[in-house]
């Protein structure tokens, strides 16, 4: 019997839901899509019906999830830059503390992931989706600094800062999801912002962009 559009979404949407809970146990190098269609309790048959191979479900997943500026491209413009800023740093991490799919899917990306040649495209997209967060961030810093809110030393521009922001927290997030319970991840981003910004924290900034150049494994995707 024919299977209707509708039922055909449903498979895939049961394949994706399987693989985000198989990558998450076996990491994207150690998973299979013999395991993936077994525990969506589908053929691989209707898993290669659906996706190319392995790299394509993983990719498919990971989009699940908006990793770009779209949650804060509605922001008000007559808001102060700080208040937009500190709406860019906390619209990142929103549902992290609630166990869900972004958060599998942040710790499948920053912990359980071999990055290779093989998924090297989606790679390259992933790291064009952040830097259009970070980009979003050095405008608003940019317009806080023009409007006297921030006052930046003549080494360190919005760029650096921007970079220094999104390092930083990256971090925290990476921490936080090996140790779930270690601090609360939203008063920490708002902490950092306000920090990093104060009077002095520019300072602070730029040896944050100097501690975290060397973390490759945040900058590989950053």
């Amino acid at each position: 019997m024919k299977r209707t559009a509708m039922e055909a979404q449903q498979t895939r949407q049961q394949i994706l839901l399987a693989a985000v809970e198989v990558f998450a146990e076996q990491g994207y190098g150690s998973a299979g899509l013999a395991e993936i269609a077994a525990r969506a309790n589908v053929t691989r048959g209707a898993v290669y019906f659906h996706f190319k191979d392995k790299t394509d479900v993983f990719a498919t997943v990971c989009r699940l999830v908006a990793w770009g500026p779209n949650a804060v491209q509605h922001q008000d413009r007559t808001e102060s830059p700080m208040k937009r800023l500190r709406e860019l740093m906390a619209a990142w991490i929103e549902d992290l503390d609630q166990g869900g799919l972004k958060r599998h899917i942040l710790d499948l990306l920053l912990h359980k992931t071999e990055w290779t040649t093989v998924n090297e495209d989606f790679r390259a997209e992933l790291r064009s989706a952040n830097d259009q967060h970070r980009r979003q961030i050095e405008v608003v810093l940019a317009q806080a600094i023009a409007d006297g809110e921030i006052a930046m030393p003549p080494h360190l521009s919005a760029h650096q800062a921007s970079k220094a922001l999104k390092a930083a927290l990256l971090g925290m997030v990476s921490f936080t999801l090996r140790y779930p319970q270690s601090f609360d991840l939203a008063q920490a981003v708002a902490w950092l912002t306000d920090c990093l910004l104060a009077p002095g924290g520019t300072e602070r900034a730029r040896s944050v962009v100097k501690s975290c150049s060397a973390e490759q494994s945040l900058s590989d995707w950053a």
